[in-house]
């Protein structure tokens, strides 16, 4: 932990998984802040947060090694917030809060909350349109970091090579019985049904898990960056 008493930029996220290619837009955003720091001579921690690494420690140090106790916070020119809306500013002058979730409305209840923040910024432009309709505050887009192996070039045969074996519908999310958010959980029995008894499949990537559905399978548990990003292949 460290032990400062000011900072230039202050960032909170709820949770760093750096082993697991599902959920990388935190630690990839927090990589790109730290390059900014670099090259301008600012100084930036990270408000503690869960994190899972068991596959690279060296990750899980660098990142750890800016952690400061939510309880012992240093005061800071600007607080990054990457999580739910909060009102909340710490003891920073500025408060810049990015939407975690992508929405196609903005749900009532953070509108007020959004407005006590100096900037907002969403990953779409779509957003920063129906964001920007119903707040005061300064609407700004980033879009979310991919890691670099989503650029990488594929050959044909690995792209399309077995197009013709199974119609295959890829997904990666949580299903959540409280809020589908993704609509996985009403997809998914539908998928069933329609091609029940005929070569297709619907491939989940995900935390949670659905109930046994055939032609749906659900991959729980950490998946690397490149295995995420294989299956979409």
């Amino acid at each position: 932990m460290l032990n400062i008493n000011n900072v230039d930029i202050l960032i909170e996220v709820p949770y760093l998984w750096l082993d697991d290619g599902y959920g990388q837009s935190a630690p990839l955003l927090i990589e790109l802040i730290d390059e900014v720091c670099t090259e301008n001579n600012l100084t930036w921690a990270l408000v503690a947060a869960q994190m899972l690494d068991t596959q690279n420690p060296k990750t899980s140090k660098k990142f750890s090694s800016h952690f400061v106790d939510k309880k012992n916070l240093p005061s800071s020119k600007i607080l990054f917030r990457y999580h739910y809306p909060k009102t909340e500013r710490y003891k920073s002058d500025k408060l810049i809060s990015m939407t975690m979730f992508e929405t196609d409305s903005i749900p009532s209840g953070w509108i007020p909350i959004l407005n006590e923040s100096d900037a907002v910024v969403v990953p779409h432009t779509m957003l920063q349109m129906i964001f920007g309709s119903e707040l005061d505050t300064p609407v700004n887009v980033i879009h979310l970091p991919l890691d670099k192996l989503y650029y990488e070039i594929l050959s044909e045969e690995e792209l399309v090579g077995n197009l013709n074996e199974r119609f295959t519908v890829n997904f990666v999310g949580t299903p959540n019985y409280k809020t589908d958010r993704k609509g996985i959980q009403e997809f998914a029995p539908l998928f069933s049904k329609e091609f029940k008894g005929e070569n297709a499949l619907l491939l989940m990537k995900s935390r949670g898990h659905l109930s046994k559905l055939d032609n749906v399978i659900s991959l729980p548990g950490a998946y690397s960056v490149k295995k995420i990003r294989d299956i979409y292949l």
